[in-house]
């Protein structure tokens, strides 16, 4: 006879599987407890059972090679229905389980007891039992030792679920303390950075503030000091946005207000701000992304991405083309900057955005590089899901492409 679902039976099958012991790695504990039940019961096969939607599984047994059996002709099946030790002393003439496949071939069972494991919401999850192949009874102590054991299972899958909890706990905190570290990384080498960078051009103005005074100089070379400086604060303006930027985005409770980007008229915007910038350097930009072409971003952030995405492209072309591009690819939108530039070896390529890189090359006509632009765009890109591939190759040119979830 097949045993009855047990009256609560969703929740018991969700808090069985909340423990994760279902298919779980064979533990001394359970072992043990199973050989010490059929010792104190004095019966030649002890098990400890969790009885799942459609099967039961052995977590440890002895004198029985068992590990799944079919829910319908369980034992343990209609254990998990009672308040206390289900027994069968004569399984032959139970009229429950006088056909059982068990029963009339091999473990040839007569005589079967279990104790339900309860766990502390009151769910059977299964039971421990006890076999002979003869029919026989438990005697008073003998109940009690298997419904110690079936407590004793039950302490042992809180203990477990308890150090999971603890596990998946630690584990958190080991990746925000190996986040807070990158971070101090990054925000070390950008205060170096910034130390230096910012101090320059005040250097530079200074000297020639006080050879001027002195009228040390001669009008080529008060033009030539001054064009030096000039571009020097320009470099150092530059280092100031893409600083405020990164600030911006790690202040805490930042909000991402995500909607659909028309991506071709955002890189139009930016393009047309830097046109001076790409005619400096006779590079050509080609735009090749589709009019209708939208990726699911924070406009602010993106048009900021972008913009240092280009700028680090222009960096390193001279006389090239930049091109656009954009598409969806295996369930993602993907955004394409591809330039005919000087390149990089696969090893710098590798760890242009992570921040780790100690100096930035310098661009085809000397422009100095800081790196915070490319980090930058790194965080935006974890703040959106979003992922980046870079492709290089010395002396042909770089590709990078910025993938987005599609919604």
């Amino acid at each position: 006879m097949i045993a009855r679902l047990h009256k609560n039976e969703e929740e018991r099958i969700k808090a069985l599987r909340s423990y994760d012991i279902i298919d779980s790695e064979q533990e001394l504990e359970y072992d043990n407890l199973a050989q010490l039940v059929a010792q104190m019961c004095g019966t030649p096969i002890g098990m400890i059972n969790f009885v799942d939607a459609d099967e039961q599984w052995t977590k440890a047994k002895v004198g029985i090679d068992a590990e799944r059996t079919n829910r319908d002709f369980a034992f343990c099946a209609h254990t998990i229905n009672e308040d206390g030790i289900f027994e069968v002393v004569d399984a032959r003439g139970d009229e429950r389980f006088f056909d059982n496949p068990f029963v009339k071939g091999d473990p040839n069972i007569r005589f079967y007891a279990g104790a339900p494991i309860i766990d502390k919401d009151g769910n059977p999850l299964g039971a421990v039992c006890v076999i002979d192949r003869e029919p026989r009874t438990l005697n008073e102590q003998q109940k009690f030792a298997l419904k110690t054991m079936s407590s004793q299972v039950s302490a042992l899958l809180d203990l477990r679920k308890n150090n999971k909890k603890l596990q998946e706990t630690l584990s958190v905190a080991l990746e925000q303390q190996r986040e807070l570290e990158r971070q101090n990384a990054i925000k070390n080498k950008l205060m170096s950075v910034v130390s230096h960078d910012i101090r320059g051009p005040l250097a530079t103005l200074s000297s020639l503030l006080d050879l001027a005074d002195q009228d040390m100089l001669s009008e080529g070379e008060f033009k030539s000091f001054f064009g030096s400086a000039k571009q020097m604060i320009k470099n150092t303006d530059g280092l100031i946005d893409e600083l405020l930027d990164w600030l911006i985005l790690q202040r805490e409770g930042i909000k991402v207000n995500k909607v659909e980007v028309n991506l071709n008229g955002l890189v139009q915007k930016v393009v047309n701000q830097m046109n001076y910038d790409f005619k400096r350097k006779s590079n050509e930009l080609i735009n090749l992304i589709p009019a209708d072409f939208t990726v699911l971003a924070d406009e602010g952030m993106l048009s900021i991405c972008v913009r240092n995405l280009l700028t680090n492209s222009n960096k390193f072309t001279d006389g090239g083309k930049i091109t656009l591009t954009a598409g969806s690819l295996n369930g993602e939108k993907q955004f394409c900057i591809e330039d005919t530039g000087k390149g990089m070896p696969a090893d710098k390529a590798a760890k242009l955005f992570d921040g780790s890189r100690k100096s930035s090359d310098k661009g085809t006509l000397g422009e100095k590089g800081r790196g915070i632009g490319l980090i930058f765009v790194n965080e935006v890109l974890q703040v959106h899901n979003a992922t980046v591939q870079v492709n290089s190759e010395i002396g042909k040119g770089t590709k990078i492409c910025l993938k987005f979830p599609s919604a």
